[in-house]
């Protein structure tokens, strides 16, 4: 547990909280030996928070498992007026974008968001 929890400090994660239920997982023993925790969490970067500050992480009721699912909202507004990247894999084949994958990430000393660059970058890939 030490060392999921310096994993989370090294990469600046934080908790974003919930709504509804408390505890996210129970033992469902009996009620002399019954547990509940709050294990299930969700978390993201300062960053992903300042792109999705609306988000919110709902704990959903079920009654067949020992975790109880979690749900993350997003903005409607921001999802439909945005667009969103997603990863291509196909793109794999195409030497190309390997090289600016490679090119963009290795070179952060503009002070520009690599992540931002690749993905402006990948969007020109031939096989796109």
């Amino acid at each position: 547990m030490d060392c999921f929890r310096s994993t989370l400090v090294d990469c600046n994660l934080g908790d974003l909280g919930y709504r509804g239920s408390k505890f996210t997982w129970s033992n469902k023993r009996d009620s002399t030996n019954f547990v509940k925790e709050r294990l299930d969490r969700a978390v993201a970067s300062p960053g992903w928070c300042a792109n999705f500050s609306s988000a919110l992480v709902d704990v959903l009721l079920v009654s067949n498992f020992d975790h109880k699912p979690l749900w993350i909202w997003f903005d409607a507004d921001f999802c439909i007026s945005s667009r969103l990247f997603c990863f291509e894999a196909k793109w794999n084949i195409d030497e190309e974008c390997s090289t600016i994958i490679q090119d963009v990430w290795g070179n952060e000393e503009d002070g520009r968001d690599s992540m931002e660059d690749t993905m402006q970058n990948l969007s020109r890939c031939k096989n796109a």
